[in-house]
């Protein structure tokens, strides 16, 4: 599935690679966009996605909503037996707020998405 949906001041494009849905983030998350972004999560999830791969290394910045959004489809997936991968850009403002907050550690977080994408296809 490949699509484009704009809203606000984010764009979030998607597709499959290796068995894993791919959902690739562009511009800003916060308050006014996280909603799109857990539509998306919650479409895949609906559609019984087990590895899903989130995208943020062209997401120049994330406010705690954003992160929010993200924590709790990690947990929904992880419930329903599948695993969710977080990409950011090293040193990136999405990567500081995960490392500020204290929350990397609870998330699978990878700065290189091909690399998450292998990971999560080797766990079917």
């Amino acid at each position: 599935m490949t699509g484009s949906f704009p809203e606000d001041s984010m764009t979030i494009t998607e597709h499959e690679l290796e068995g894993v849905r791919v959902l690739v983030a562009h511009g800003e998350l916060d308050l006014a966009t996280a909603p799109q972004l857990s539509a998306r999560l919650d479409a895949s999830r609906a559609a019984r996605v087990t590895r899903l791969v989130v995208d943020l290394t062209d997401v120049g910045f994330s406010d705690s909503t954003g992160l929010h959004v993200l924590m709790e489809a990690d947990r929904e997936i992880q419930a329903g037996g599948g695993r969710l991968a977080i990409v950011v850009q090293r040193g990136g403002p999405v990567a500081e707020l995960l490392k500020v907050l204290g929350v990397a550690h609870s998330l699978a977080v990878f700065t290189d998405p091909v690399v998450a994408v292998t990971s999560l296809a080797r766990s079917a």
